[in-house]
């Protein structure tokens, strides 16, 4: 996927390295990332998310090829993106109302 390319240069000098980036059904997460294997999956659901907000997703997962976890280390990366905080707030507004798909409450990346 030419963005997750574009995204790596802007945001972490192009050092990152990927098996595959694509779309899957995820009844219940937006993303995912295989951190041995660098396989990074984005919910199809969130093809139609505004570009902005499929960029942090896809940053997200792309900060997962070097930190498995949610640690300090990990956030450091992500906050690279400088809607971070937006992206995630209207995620958390999708899934609070039902409108991504999910049962209200259920958890999301």
């Amino acid at each position: 996927m030419e963005r997750a390319r574009t995204l790596n240069d802007r945001h972490f000098g192009g050092r990152l390295r990927w098996t595959s980036v694509g779309y899957a059904e995820m009844a219940h997460t937006w993303g995912s990332c295989t951190f041995t294997t660098g396989a990074i999956r984005i919910a199809k659901r969130a093809a139609t998310l505004p570009d902005w907000v499929l960029d942090y997703l896809l940053v997200h997962e792309l900060s997962h090829l070097e930190h498995s976890d949610h640690g300090p280390a990990f956030h450091e990366m992500e906050n690279r993106y400088p809607l971070t905080e937006r992206a995630r707030g209207y995620l958390m507004a999708l899934d609070s109302t039902g409108e991504a798909g999910l049962p209200r409450g259920a958890p999301s990346a």
